[in-house]
């Protein structure tokens, strides 16, 4: 399973043998830091935040075309036009304000 792979070292089920994470779960593991960093950019009200989310929305699209999903890239497309929309209407207020 997905979770079972996802341990830094998971040890067989021998105990003879450690296994490394592979890189699926190194690239969820950097997309999960990436959508953290956006909600605490978020929370402090940085308009930066919104470049952050632009760059998670373009990973999910990614990662759901690669999963042969449907609706969800859909979904992640309108998020992503919704990043676009908000890093400019918050960049113009900021260079208003200064």
């Amino acid at each position: 399973s997905i979770s079972a792979t996802c341990w830094p070292f998971r040890v067989s089920r021998t105990m003879d043998t450690m296994q490394a994470p592979t890189s699926e779960c190194l690239s969820s593991r950097a997309w999960l830091m990436l959508t953290m960093l956006a909600q605490f950019l978020s929370a402090q009200k940085k308009w930066d935040c919104w470049i952050v989310w632009l760059v998670v929305n373009i990973t999910n699209i990614t990662l759901y075309l690669s999963a042969g999903l449907v609706f969800m890239p859909i979904v992640s497309a309108l998020y992503l036009l919704n990043g676009i929309w908000s890093l400019w209407t918050w960049y113009r207020l900021y260079k208003e304000e200064r």
